[in-house]
């Protein structure tokens, strides 16, 4: 008889502990919970600057590859200009020159 009641206290004494417990971490979540949501969104909110710097950043450079881009087909052009200028003002000094007798 002490036998079975030292095993009913003890297991009195175990449900208890387990309830206890039990109502413990049904309370803690709310917290931890929250506390984890707004590490996270702290997390997201970061990721999302930092996407959005290195979006800045990737339409900058291509920006300036195209500036780039269009000032070497500008240098271009004027030097084709400025070639096609030279040729013409050739052309058009020897058109004006008298060609001696009989070199025609």
């Amino acid at each position: 008889q002490c036998i079975r009641d030292m095993y009913d206290e003890t297991k009195d004494q175990s449900e208890w502990r387990v309830e206890t417990e039990q109502l413990a971490q049904a309370e803690r979540p709310g917290p931890i919970i929250e506390e984890h949501l707004e590490k996270y969104q702290t997390f997201a909110e970061y990721s999302r600057e930092e996407w959005l710097h290195d979006e800045a950043e990737l339409r900058e450079k291509r920006t300036m590859e195209v500036q780039s881009e269009l000032e070497l087909k500008l240098i271009r052009a004027r030097k084709e200009r400025d070639m096609a200028t030279h040729d013409l003002e050739h052309v058009q000094a020897k058109k004006t020159l008298p060609i001696p007798g009989n070199r025609h």
